[in-house]
């Protein structure tokens, strides 16, 4: 069977002299060669071409971890408590998941991916969950990524029309989303699955099911 392209998503960072660099953690490669698939790290890019080139030669999206949302993306004025943004990621993140979701290409989200989907889609964000009413457990657990694990204080608050919330955290924090319908794969998840591959081997039938999807 010939193998998959996954596109992944990656982020930019500036090191001490000034030059911007794109890179993206190895455990979401790993975990989508392991899964069966090949990735792609694409770049951020402003040119509609080139994202609309990018999703053509795709057969997959998986949209990784990072950055804060700009809450302006989602009809809200900054917290005090936000932390870093990327407004380059964003755009070019919207712009990718329009052009894939358009394409009806399986799309599958970690993390800030599972928060750039949700505006996306016409949901709402937490920009600090500790702003959510009642008692919360500890979200943001690094640098252990190698128990079930989230790490995060951004989180989504509503999910849209068409999305269904699949998994809360015991504090109903939402911990999974699925946008699915019969004829497009749509999820994503809150934790970090990618880093968890070695000690969870379960985890990575998320990255199989993904993958089996965009070989359809």
């Amino acid at each position: 069977m010939t193998k998959v392209k996954i596109g992944l998503s990656s982020c930019i960072t500036w090191l001490p002299n000034g030059t911007e660099r794109a890179y993206l953690n190895q455990d979401y490669i790993k975990s989508v060669e392991k899964a069966g698939g090949v990735p792609l790290i694409l770049p951020i890019t402003d040119n509609v071409d080139i994202i609309k080139a990018l999703a053509e030669s795709i057969d997959g999206l998986l949209l990784t971890g990072g950055e804060d949302i700009n809450p302006l993306l989602f009809g809200e004025e900054p917290d005090p408590k936000l932390g870093e943004i990327c407004e380059a990621r964003d755009r070019f993140e919207l712009l990718l998941f329009g052009e894939v979701y358009r394409l009806k290409k399986p799309i599958f989200g970690i993390c800030r991916g599972l928060q750039i989907m949700t505006v996306a889609l016409g949901g709402t964000l937490w920009q600090e969950i500790s702003r959510k009413p009642g008692e919360l457990i500890k979200h943001s657990q690094a640098p252990d990524r190698t128990r079930l694990h989230s790490d995060h204080h951004q989180a989504a608050k509503s999910v849209g029309t068409t999305g269904t919330v699949t998994a809360t955290a015991s504090d109903r924090i939402i911990e999974a989303i699925d946008w699915s319908t019969p004829h497009h794969y749509c999820q994503a998840v809150q934790w970090h699955p990618e880093a968890m591959i070695d000690t969870h081997p379960e985890m990575l039938n998320l990255f199989k099911d993904f993958i089996q999807h965009c070989q359809k």
